[in-house]
């Protein structure tokens, strides 16, 4: 402090010719402070008083330099937030099973139940195979009942260029639809399942793979897995009467009338030659004891489509019952003529009652 207070001094000293009343003044208080009058001319007064410069140059430049670099500081970012995708979910968990239902179809073929069925039952009901000719022509008969319409429901949308969860994880550009049906036209339960899910992962609004996991679920006795499945495909698209028929006849396998009626009464509602489902909806009437509604919807079916094998089927067991053995005859051949090939456990029960009937004549 001495060194720049004794260059500002000198500087002042050699700009007058001899002290003035303040630097006598000046030179006073220093004294009592222990300093001793400032003579500039001494050799070690003029180092002390550049050295003073020099240090004050310093402290002056470092001030400067602090403010520039305050100034021109840059303002702390905020941290970028970090975005997680979603986390896929199975849509598949697995359920208890429960008792084997009857058989449904996959696709364009049907899948047929191993499981024998006796002369003395209905034969088992089918669900719609996909591309079914529609009818629009209404009953015209006044003891058949009628179905309710369906009040349609908006579907659904996905997003532009959504590809489910997990996409990257199926192969691009494999037929994952046409193996898993594969599958499951061979009773391969396992691979069938991988296809589908492997499906469902680039596209959940795929309505004909939920369809198909319901009846895969369906066939091992998984009902609840299969009604979700059936339930997601018309929710989906609430137009879609095979998956409404299949869902029925998962009912009427746990023997749920009712629901099963509500559901194939809406498969016809949307399409009115839904043959599967009159057939189906004749087994309930039956079950409830309404001999005559049942007869009034295989007959019907058989005048949508006079080679359904089910129909010939259940009419010929119905005539059978009711002693009118010519018609039971008829419908019995008709039943191996256009239904062999897809019934094949009924081949021989039917053949053989066939005999027992002529032997009567």
């Amino acid at each position: 402090m001495s060194i720049i207070l004794d260059a500002l001094r000198g500087g002042r000293a050699k700009s007058q010719t001899g002290p003035s009343p303040n630097t006598v003044q000046t030179d006073a208080v220093l004294h009592t402070l222990g300093y001793g009058r400032f003579n500039p001319a001494t050799p070690g007064n003029r180092l002390k008083r550049a050295l003073g410069l020099v240090v004050l140059a310093v402290i002056l430049g470092a001030g400067l330099w602090v403010a520039v670099i305050w100034l021109t500081r840059t303002p702390p970012q905020p941290a970028p937030t970090e975005t997680r995708p979603p986390v896929a979910v199975s849509p598949d968990a697995p359920a208890a099973p429960g008792t084997v239902a009857p058989s449904a179809s996959v696709g364009s073929a049907p899948v047929v139940s191993n499981t024998p069925v006796t002369p003395n039952a209905p034969v088992a009901a089918r669900s719609v195979a996909p591309d079914a000719p529609g009818n629009d022509r209404p009953s015209e008969r006044a003891d058949v009942p009628t179905a309710a319409p369906v009040a349609p429901s908006p579907a659904p949308t996905r997003p532009a260029g959504w590809m489910g969860p997990n996409a990257s994880a199926v192969t691009a550009g494999e037929d994952h639809f046409g193996r898993a049906r594969m599958y499951q036209r061979l009773g391969d339960f396992e691979n069938a399942l991988v296809g589908y899910r492997q499906v469902l992962l680039r596209d959940d609004l795929n309505v004909e793979a939920h369809n198909n996991l319901g009846v895969l679920y369906r066939d091992k006795g998984l009902f609840e897995d299969a009604i979700r499945h059936f339930e997601r495909a018309i929710a989906i698209n609430p137009g879609y009467a095979r998956a409404r028929n299949n869902l029925g006849v998962v009912y009427l396998g746990q023997r749920n009338f009712d629901l099963a009626a509500t559901q194939f009464h809406a498969a016809l509602a949307i399409d009115q030659k839904n043959l599967e489902s009159m057939v189906n909806l004749s087994t309930v009437e039956r079950e409830a004891g309404r001999r005559d509604h049942a007869r009034a919807w295989l007959t019907r079916a058989l005048d949508a489509d006079g080679r359904n094998a089910e129909a010939h089927y259940n009419l010929g067991l119905m005539d059978d019952e009711a002693g009118a053995r010519p018609q039971a005859l008829g419908h019995y051949r008709a039943f191996l003529q256009y239904g062999a090939a897809d019934h094949p456990a009924l081949v021989g029960e039917v053949r053989k009652r066939i005999a027992e009937l002529e032997s009567k004549n």
